[in-house]
């Protein structure tokens, strides 16, 4: 039998701490206050042969597109050949708060032509409008010294190159008498959304000293609330009021979700990701899941184990006999620490996960990012 390096075997109760309130901000937010993104077309100017070359195929197109979204028409021929221009892509994200006339914000430059380097690049005044197609309005005016950050030399950054010249306000109230909750995705549910309605009507109707209720679950994500008489001239304390209200722990339907992400090699684990009865042999790794003990104790004695060879484990445990008196159920917060004490590599770690979740062997929703 080939040498069996390690073997994990993961046998931990899991150990919760005390519950603690939450407020519904933890979980929701207004309708309406969320990050909006402006965009424009623009040049940039001054590198050092290092922009575009051979435009003519896209001048037309290029033209009438700075012209549509308020720059001032310019004949892209004159500067097709000269290597010293680059046409852009420009973007900034104006907060959820919203923004006011004469603000700053950090804008985004990239290029879509075939430059090879943005940097020692100026970008010319550039004009961004709103995130609808139909909305031509020109809400900021980005310019300024490109700086590049990391090895992608089409992707920079302007620091405060965007200059708000129209208020943007990020409205929370919809047709003058209500808000809605929007619950994040991690917590959406129809029963956390019920109970979230349930608990605003429960702290809302004894301050009326009536029952009236005045929230609504619409679905999974949405609770729709109606504005008291007495708050219509405070709407901004009515909604700080509910953002505020402490929720019961224990009403909110958290399920379990591991997030992957691929690229770089991140894995987030949200609760206690139960595993079901389970043996993983990867390369020179085998982890034996709950209920495995005995499998596991005749793959001690049938490997061929180094001189100093002990079972990789949280705790520490005798060879001989093995994972004796080890109670507990298996969670992927123990799987993860077990292949962190055997070096396992990011990549390995995500292919397990994968494989787990593909037997159904995951008690999560597992998103790959």
């Amino acid at each position: 039998m080939a040498l069996i390096r390690r073997i994990a075997l993961l046998a931990l109760f899991a150990v919760a701490g005390p519950a603690l309130g939450v407020e519904i901000q933890s979980i929701c937010r207004l309708k309406g206050q969320e990050p909006v993104v402006l965009r424009g077309l623009g040049l940039v100017t001054g590198l050092p042969g290092t922009g575009d070359q051979r435009l003519d195929i896209t001048n037309t197109a290029l033209a009438r597109s700075l012209e549509l979204l308020g720059n001032p028409p310019i004949d892209l021929r004159a500067v097709a050949n000269s290597r010293n221009v680059a046409i852009v892509t420009v973007t900034c994200t104006v907060p959820a708060e919203g923004a006011r006339d004469g603000e700053s914000i950090d804008c985004f430059v990239t290029s879509i032509g075939n430059a090879r380097s943005l940097a020692g690049g100026r970008l010319m005044q550039t004009a961004l409008v709103g995130p609808r197609v139909d909305d031509k309005t020109v809400y900021a005016i980005a310019e300024g010294a490109l700086s590049v950050e990391g090895l992608d030399f089409n992707h920079t950054r302007v620091e405060k190159g965007s200059k708000m010249v129209q208020d943007l306000f990020a409205p929370f109230v919809l047709c003058g008498d209500r808000i809605t909750l929007v619950i994040d995705q991690s917590h959406a549910s129809m029963p956390t959304a019920d109970r979230i309605a349930r608990r605003i009507n429960q702290e809302f109707s004894t301050q009326q000293g009536g029952l009236v209720p005045i929230a609504q679950a619409i679905d999974a994500k949405n609770i729709e609330v109606l504005i008291p008489p007495f708050y219509q001239e405070d709407k901004v304390a009515f909604a700080a009021d509910v953002l505020d209200t402490v929720l019961d722990p224990d009403i909110i339907n958290t399920q379990a979700r591991v997030v992957v992400n691929e690229k770089s090699g991140t894995i987030v684990v949200t609760g206690e990701v139960e595993l079901k009865p389970v043996m993983v042999a990867q390369r020179s790794l085998l982890i034996f899941g709950p209920d495995q003990r005995e499998l596991a104790a005749m793959a001690l004695q049938e490997a061929e184990l180094p001189n100093n060879f002990s079972p990789l484990v949280p705790v520490p445990l005798s060879v001989a006999p093995p994972f004796r008196d080890i109670p507990g159920i298996a969670n992927l917060n123990d799987l993860l620490f077990a292949m962190d004490r055997a070096a396992v590599s990011a990549e390995d770690k995500i292919s397990i996960i994968k494989e787990l979740d593909k037997s159904g062997k995951l008690h999560a929703v597992v998103i790959y990012e």
